[in-house]
C-alpha cells in the first residue's frame, strides 16, 4: 500500500470506533504519524445495516477520510473507494459505511486519516506538511450473513439484589437466555 509521511506527534486520531457491525473496532489510540491496526477489525455482511464510525480529533478540528480497497488492488484510487470525506474541519468526523453490492466475503484495508492542515486529506504521500496529520490502517471484514443474528441495542436496568430487567432488540424471535452468577459458565 501507499506510504504516508508524517511526523506528527500531537495532531491526528485520537479515537477510532465503529458500531453496528456483527464487529466492532474501539480504538484509543493518539496522535502518530502511521499505525498499522490492521489486527483490528469490524466486520459486517452484505446487504446488513451501515457500519457507523465516529473520528475523534486528537487536537481540535481536522479533516478526515476513510478509504477502503474494496477490489484488493493495493491503492485507494478507484471510483467508491473513498467512503467518507469530511470535505471541511470536525472533531469528531462520523458516518456510515455500506458494503457495496456484489463486494466478495473477505477482508479489505481501511485508512483513516486525519489531518489538520487540510479539510480534504488524501490517502497516500505527505500529510500536509508533514507534521500536521495521521493515517490508521484497520481491517473491514465482508463475512457471510450469520444464521443466527446477534441482538444490539442490550440494555439493563432496574437492577436490585435479586432482579434486573433486561432488553435488545433482534430480527428473530426463538431466543435461548441463561443467567447464573458472575463468572458461569453459559451452556
Amino acid at each position: 500500500y501507499c506510504t504516508v509521511t508524517s511526523t506528527s506527534t500531537n495532531y491526528g486520531i485520537s479515537n477510532f470506533v465503529t458500531a453496528g457491525g456483527v464487529t466492532n473496532i474501539n480504538n484509543p489510540s493518539g496522535p502518530g504519524s502511521y499505525s498499522n491496526y490492521t489486527s483490528q477489525s469490524v466486520s459486517q455482511f452484505e446487504g446488513g445495516a451501515p457500519v457507523e464510525f465516529t473520528i475523534t480529533s486528537a487536537n481540535g478540528t481536522i479533516g478526515m477520510g476513510i478509504w477502503i480497497d474494496w477490489n484488493n488492488d493495493m491503492d485507494f484510487t478507484d471510483e467508491g473507494e473513498q467512503v467518507y470525506n469530511s470535505q471541511g474541519y470536525y472533531n469528531p468526523g462520523t458516518g456510515t459505511i455500506t458494503i457495496p453490492t456484489g463486494t466478495p466475503v473477505g477482508n479489505y484495508r481501511m485508512r483513516v486519516v486525519g489531518n489538520w492542515l487540510t479539510g480534504t486529506p488524501t490517502p497516500c504521500g505527505t500529510l500536509g506538511n508533514a507534521a500536521y496529520g495521521e493515517a490508521e490502517d484497520y481491517t473491514f471484514a465482508v463475512i457471510e450473513q450469520p444464521t443466527c443474528m446477534p441482538p444490539v441495542s442490550l440494555a439493563v436496568d432496574g437492577v436490585t439484589f435479586t432482579s434486573a430487567n433486561i432488553s435488545w432488540s433482534s430480527d428473530g424471535n426463538l431466543f435461548d437466555v441463561e443467567w447464573g452468577v458472575q463468572g458461569f459458565t453459559p451452556t
